[in-house]
């Protein structure tokens, strides 16, 4: 059977319910309910800004998109993001997505693995994104929220919507997998509620493990580039509940 399916079981809906209601139908990394229904606040960089701006993109190997630093009027920003200089239109408007979260709520880095993996991460230092730190404040004008310090990315203006968190966007996360054994039999702690947004941070920062029938881990798993290893696409919820057909709903492309 594949992912798609065991996702539709009754065994699978069973467990997914119980972790929900473990976590109180709350995104333990950011503090969102169920029922909250934010758009994520974003900077839309106009082509005439973009065409007069400069961008430089870098590799991390601590995470898995790229780089990009913004320079525009004085002020430098960086980002996230899965573009690279070579896909860049000047014909096209792009956006600058910033997650927000419930104020102290977020314990940096969040474990999203059992990995316990704990390296240094560039958007955790101090100096980085000083000016849109205070950008996003304003923006988001609760003084409830903060910026996600992980969750800022640079993206096309026509895909924003997938980084916003919507009603019903609640996920189950594996924190790792294990060879031979049902999803709905792993142990509850291997298992964490999180949004859509949250889950997409999470896949981006955290390797997931895959064990073995011994319990040693001999893969990781390579996540999938088009829902970047959270198995759902939002804005097609309509369609089979929003499942990636990519990698039919398993998150991973290996």
């Amino acid at each position: 059977m594949n992912y798609n399916l065991l996702l539709k079981t009754d065994e699978w809906k069973e467990k997914r319910n119980e972790i929900l209601s473990r976590d109180n139908k709350t995104c333990q990394r950011c503090g969102f309910l169920q029922n909250d229904k934010t758009l994520t606040p974003s900077l839309t960089i106009e082509k005439k800004t973009f065409e007069n701006s400069k961008l430089t993109f870098q590799k991390d190997q601590k995470i898995l998109p790229n780089i990009v630093r913004f320079e525009s009027l004085g002020l430098v920003f960086y980002c996230k993001t899965y573009l690279t200089e070579d896909n860049l239109k000047s014909t096209e408007n792009y956006s600058m997505i910033i997650n927000l979260v419930k104020k102290k709520k977020i314990e940096y880095p969040f474990q999203g693995s059992l990995l316990k993996d704990t390296r240094t991460n560039f958007f955790l230092t101090e100096t980085v994104n000083e000016s849109l730190k205070k950008y996003a404040q304003r923006k988001a004008n609760d003084s409830s929220l903060e910026m996600d310090l992980e969750g800022i990315w640079f993206t096309p203006f026509s895909e924003r919507i997938e980084y916003a968190k919507l009603t019903k966007s609640l996920h189950v996360h594996h924190k790792c997998y294990r060879k031979n054994q049902d999803i709905w039999d792993q142990n509850n702690e291997e298992y964490v509620t999180l949004c859509n947004v949250c889950h997409k941070i999470i896949h981006e920062s955290n390797q997931i493990p895959f064990y073995d029938s011994k319990g040693i881990n001999y893969k990781f798993r390579k996540p999938c580039t088009r829902c970047k290893g959270t198995r759902y696409l939002p804005q097609y919820s309509y369609v089979d509940n929003g499942i990636c057909y990519k990698c039919n709903g398993y998150g991973y492309l290996n």
